[in-house]
């Protein structure tokens, strides 16, 4: 559901219990503790278009104003669904294998987060790994450090911990935003980290940094929770990103240290649907190269990402979804810490790209 939706909501529910001198309405978006601009509404306007049915949502919106003035104090939000986790059926393919073969995993996992107060935020995940045909006997290079090409070992065990994470945000103004984050970041690495981004509400571009202190998983421990602490490495990137104008489309580009401690770069673009689908796909190209298809070696790598939510299916808890990934499986070189926290993809609802072509739903 869109943002406006929920915006509409609470602006309809002031409106009805504000006294009679009331004139403007201000509403504040959150996300995960990350905080939007404030939003504020004739209710005039409001009452018009909702009640009277003689306004309509341009009008609102040409009255409308936005600022970076916080509340005076937020309440914490009901976690209505405290007891129900979100599922995800993860379906993983790579057609460019070493060996001319099609390599392919199938999970399925068990996610929750739970908003704490302060600006916490805690997650926990299990996989449970249901099939999987990955080639454990590929000849590599064999460098000093590996990323993901023990993906094998991984994917073994009928259950693991997928994520165990504890996670702080805030947003000091609502351009900035920042994240910090310690624990089994991933399915295979461990370790604590940071990111900020800089989004100017009304632009169509950003900035951002990431930075990762992390080592590698056990995949032969209790539920691969063992760390290979002598094997810890840096990894980070600059995030560049960019809004073609009149679309739901973002191109990004990374560049930086890959897990491999190799260095390379990024480009891709993505988009979020109006449904709550997701797309991306990407290539990367560092300094260091991996067997491709054809009995050489490639410096480049590239993937697609599809996630389809499915939460809206009677009996299936919100926030489910199908993701579906055609991209390299034990691959070294190019990879990337799969954070557990986005800011990119938590401030999109309170983007004014969202914002504005969503605003029909402000009076649904």
């Amino acid at each position: 559901q869109p943002a406006t939706l929920q915006i509409g909501r609470a602006a309809r529910h002031m409106s009805n219990h504000a006294g009679l001198e009331t004139e403007k309405l201000t509403v504040t978006p959150y996300n995960k503790h990350l905080r939007g601009p404030t939003l504020s509404i004739i209710r005039n306007d409001l009452e018009n278009a909702a009640a009277k049915k003689k306004g309509s949502p341009e009008e609102i919106w040409q009255d409308a104003s936005f600022s970076d003035t916080p509340p005076a104090k937020r309440a914490m939000p009901p976690d209505d669904f405290e007891w129900m986790p979100r599922f995800a059926l993860e379906l993983k393919t790579d057609f460019m294998s070493d060996d001319h073969k099609i390599m392919h995993r199938t999970s399925l996992l068990i996610e929750k987060e739970k908003l704490l107060p302060y600006g916490f935020l805690t997650g926990t995940g299990f996989r449970l790994n249901l099939h999987q045909k990955i080639d454990t006997g590929k000849t590599r290079h064999a460098p000093v450090k590996i990323a993901r090409s023990a993906e094998s070992l991984y994917a073994a065990p009928l259950v693991t911990i997928d994520r165990l994470f504890l996670s702080w945000l805030n947003s000091p103004k609502t351009d900035l935003h920042f994240a910090a984050s310690i624990g089994h970041l991933d399915e295979m690495f461990s370790g604590a980290g940071a990111e900020v981004l800089y989004r100017p509400f009304g632009k169509t571009w950003a900035v951002g940094a990431e930075g990762w202190k992390v080592a590698p998983r056990q995949p032969d421990g209790f539920f691969n929770n063992g760390i290979v602490w002598e094997d810890n490495r840096w990894t980070g990137h600059l995030n560049l990103y960019y809004e073609p104008p009149e679309s739901d489309y973002t191109a990004y580009a990374k560049i930086g240290r890959y897990l491999n401690e190799d260095f390379g770069g990024t480009l891709g673009v993505r988009r979020h649907f109006a449904n709550g689908m997701r797309f991306d796909a990407y290539a990367t190209a560092t300094d260091e190269a991996d067997p491709d298809a054809f009995g050489g070696s490639l410096n480049m790598t590239a993937g697609l990402r599809l996630t389809v939510p499915i939460g809206s299916i009677k009996h299936v808890p919100k926030g489910s979804e199908i993701r579906i990934k055609m991209e390299p499986i034990a691959r070294d070189e190019g990879q990337i810490i799969d954070k557990p926290v986005d800011l990119y993809d938590l401030t999109e609802p309170m983007s004014y790209r969202h914002l504005s072509r969503n605003w029909e739903a402000l009076l649904n």
